[in-house]
């Protein structure tokens, strides 16, 4: 019994230690530790210095969240750059992710430190990095924006031939750009434009293209950017640049000249409208255009005169040629990029004298377009050429709803009160937007998609309740994303990426209330939308995840037009 009870009892004591050993193995285990390499961080920066983010964060448990960004120093708080990703799910997470965000750029003089925060799936917070640094003011200096030119290097030749140069001009005078540039060596960038002869600095009526990588370039391509007509009295200098592969700067053309004022003598009235013009005029007009060989005549014809959104004409009018008419081209151009709309009629088997403009009246929908500056443009082809029979410019107006929806965001950035949705894991300041969570969508996208559609849903929103639209509202309610190009009720809003327009709009095109889309890749694992609200300035709904962190209105809508070109990437209007 004795050696029995023993036996029992050592056995209990090995069993207990087992068990103990077990409980702390398993409780080191539980334990995240989170580690960076391959990071960059500052020391030292001047005012107006950039600087890259790199770095990867490797972590032995999940990371759910990183917030990186810039702290001021002084009182330890976040200063406006920072990064903050909700919705990582992941045991690595690549920094570079962060570097749009975190705008060292914009910084002042000061000391700041660079803080990276990981949230772990154990509950854990993470300081993985606290680098303190200083920004310095920027050195003096005299440099203008032209750049320092080096003396020519032997190893490249640029030359120009067939160039045209303005040379005494009156104001209001344009000149078409033209000339071919050629070079022994691989052309990288190219700078025209118009500098003032006072200071030696660019006016605002500058080419800068940084991927031309050719060894020839049509000068004609900076013409819409250079515009002469717009300079006001005084001294310039018309001046190209090509930078070489081999990094030298060429001065191409550096060719001084006068703008004077304009003459005074009132022009002869030869417009085909009157300054206000109504749709069906008492007076129909005559629009005669004449070539050496051929006349070409329009009577009866109606023309839009300047009116708002939604307003419609019919087209009327009879076209007659003395020479058979071969193709007529008729529709509306958006005049600030001189291009087509979607809202046009061309037709290539005509094959008769004349032509009846009622044909085209299913084809111009003058009630769809979106407030803006436009022309409306006729071509008849015959066989003695192509005559531009008509090219009337007119202006539609913003029903006003845009600058009320506009006016509607910018009150909830000012006090992040808005709060859209029943989702219960709403952030801290209630800002969160519904739409990721409703319909079908969220099962074959992925979460970049449904970041997107948080922030477009805040711009629908501003539509909803700003401008009061009840139609946008009830969709905004039901989580519809009802402005994406794809949607069943995409007719609220009107899409340049349609018609081919959206690489040429500039911040001066858009109007406040415009809608900016930006999707960073093709496969929609990142996207973002803003709304214009004028003076290059936008609102946005940011952060990360399945809400929004923040209400902001901040700068920066030239940057994001920059990236129009690529992918998916565009600009709608409300056209109500």
């Amino acid at each position: 019994m004795f050696k029995s009870g023993k036996r029992r009892l050592f056995v209990l004591l090995l069993t207990i230690t087992a068990l103990l050993s077990v409980t702390a193995f398993s409780y080191a285990a539980s334990s995240s530790k989170v580690t960076i390499s391959g990071y960059t961080a500052p020391t030292s920066i001047k005012a107006g210095q950039n600087f890259t983010i790199k770095g990867k964060l490797s972590s032995t448990t999940t990371i759910k969240r990183v917030e990186a960004g810039i702290v001021n120093a002084s009182n330890n708080t976040w200063t406006a750059y920072k990064y903050d990703n909700r919705s990582v799910n992941a045991r690595t997470f690549d920094l570079a992710r962060a570097d749009s965000k975190l705008a060292f750029s914009k910084l002042k003089k000061g000391t700041y430190k660079y803080r990276i925060y990981a949230h772990t799936s154990d509950g854990q917070v993470h300081i993985v990095l606290n680098k303190a640094f200083t920004v310095k003011a920027a050195a003096a200096t005299t440099q203008t924006s032209a750049p320092a030119v080096p003396k020519a290097a032997a190893e490249s030749k640029v030359t120009i031939s067939g160039c045209t140069v303005p040379t005494a001009m009156k104001a209001g005078q344009s000149v078409a750009l033209k000339g071919k540039i050629t070079s022994n060596t691989t052309i990288k960038r190219i700078e025209a434009g118009v500098i003032n002869a006072s200071n030696n600095t660019w006016t605002a009526y500058k080419y800068d293209n940084k991927n031309v990588n050719a060894s020839t370039f049509d000068l004609s391509r900076a013409d819409k950017y250079v515009q002469f007509s717009k300079l006001k009295k005084g001294t310039y200098k018309f001046r190209v640049y090509a930078h070489t592969s081999d990094g030298k700067v060429h001065i191409v053309v550096n060719k001084q000249f006068v703008v004077s004022t304009a003459s005074t003598a009132t022009p002869a009235k030869t417009t085909t409208t009157p300054a206000k013009t109504t749709t069906t005029p008492a007076k129909t007009p005559t629009v005669k255009k004449t070539t050496a060989k051929n006349t070409v005549t329009i009577t009866g014809l109606t023309v839009p005169g300047n009116y708002k959104v939604g307003k419609g004409l019919h087209t009327k009018g009879i076209i007659r040629s003395k020479e058979r008419i071969k193709r007529i081209e008729a529709g509306i151009v958006f005049a600030p990029t001189n291009k087509w709309t979607q809202y046009k009629y061309d037709n290539k088997w005509i094959l008769s004298k004349t032509f009846d403009l009622k044909r085209v009246d299913n084809t111009l929908y003058f009630s769809k377009l979106p407030a803006g500056e436009y022309r409306y443009r006729i071509y008849v082809h015959t066989k003695s050429g192509v005559t531009l029979a008509l090219n009337h410019k007119f202006v539609v107006k913003s029903s006003g709803k845009p600058q009320k929806a506009v006016n509607w965001a910018i009150r909830i950035a000012n006090d992040n009160s808005f709060t859209y949705g029943a989702k219960p894991a709403a952030n801290a300041i209630g800002c969160y937007f519904c739409g990721t969570n409703c319909g079908p969508v969220k099962y074959y996208k992925p979460r970049g998609y449904e970041k997107t559609y948080v922030c477009l849903t805040f711009v629908g929103a501003a539509y909803a309740h700003g401008a009061k639209d009840p139609e946008i509202l009830s969709q905004c309610k039901r989580g519809r994303m009802t402005m994406y190009e794809t949607d069943d009720n995409f007719t609220e809003f009107h899409c340049w990426m349609k018609i081919g327009l959206c690489k040429d709009l500039s911040v001066k095109d858009l109007l406040p209330g415009d809608v900016i889309v930006l999707w960073s890749d093709g496969n929609d694992n990142n996207g973002h939308v803003c709304m214009y609200v004028g003076g290059d300035k936008i609102v946005e709904a940011a952060g990360g995840g399945w809400g929004a962190g923040s209400i902001e209105v901040c700068g920066g809508a030239s940057s994001w037009l920059r990236q129009l070109s690529y992918g998916k990437n565009y600009v709608m209007r409300y056209t109500k």
